[in-house]
């Protein structure tokens, strides 16, 4: 017979009781599904992103829950990370989580790949998790709370055309592995997931402009298809909260059995 003190107490470890949890590009794709995660696992969501039409949308929303505050930064700029930190810090004093999902891509071969472009995917991909981290640290360390990051199963394979995407996701996983090292003793955690394919507004929107292919897409990963935002939503939340207390340093890749497979052959 089930013990029903340790069901409940498992999932009691999944909720987060109200305390909040920052969340970069939070306007959509799978920035907006972990707030709808977090958000059903009753966290308080403050949502960050650029797009300030987008934010504007927020505390309207349902899938943000009770409460949520939008929050209009650009978290490349090491200034608008520090004012983002002030202000969220005057607002809450402490929070129990950032997740870094702010990304962008750049489909072009180093071969002409401009040393502006390569710094603009590095800095909106990578730099920002440097920052976002260092200035958040003194808050989630208060609530011995953690970081997750959106790295891509890009980050561990070379994928053509995609010179400065591949290189800012492997450095998003190794800083991630590096900010654990480093935060550990102060109960804080940091681990990084590998979306593979997702069918977000923007991979959607390519696939309408016929920039990229989705059966060829669905045809990499050991279950033929994209994976929903949701999916990805979930371990992130898990990673998030108590029940993943024992995980720290870890790269888990969501990728429908996509690096586990070599492909269609013959």
């Amino acid at each position: 017979m089930t013990d029903r003190r340790i069901d409940n107490q498992t999932l009691s470890s999944l909720r987060f009781d109200g305390a909040p949890v920052v969340v970069t590009g939070a306007g959509a794709g799978i920035g907006r599904a972990c707030c709808e995660v977090l958000a059903d696992l009753d966290a308080t969501i403050l949502a960050v992103d650029f797009n300030d039409e987008i934010l504007n949308e927020i505390t309207d929303a349902v899938a943000y829950g009770e409460n949520p505050r939008a929050y209009v930064a650009d978290v490349s700029s090491e200034q608008s990370v520090q004012a983002l930190a002030a202000q969220i810090s005057r607002d809450f004093g402490s929070v129990a989580g950032v997740i870094n999902v702010a990304g962008t891509n750049d489909n072009t071969s180093f071969r002409v790949l401009k040393f502006d472009q390569w710094n603009h995917i590095l800095a909106t991909n990578l730099s920002s998790i440097f920052l976002m981290t260092r200035e958040f640290l003194p808050m989630v360390e208060s609530q011995h709370g953690s970081f997750v990051n959106i790295a891509s199963t890009y980050g561990l394979v070379g994928v053509r055309n995609n010179t400065s995407y591949c290189a800012s996701k492997a450095g998003v996983i190794n800083l991630t592995r590096q900010i654990a090292t480093e935060v550990g003793s102060s109960g804080v955690r940091a681990n990084s997931v590998c979306p593979g394919p997702t069918l977000t507004p923007r991979r959607q929107r390519s696939f309408d402009e016929g920039r990229a292919n989705r059966h060829e897409a669905e045809q990499r990963t050991l279950l033929g298809r994209m994976a929903d935002p949701l999916e990805i939503a979930r371990v992130v939340a898990f990673l998030a909260s108590g029940a993943a207390s024992y995980i720290t340093g870890a790269t888990i890749v969501v990728d429908g059995g996509q690096l586990a497979f070599i492909g269609p052959h013959d």
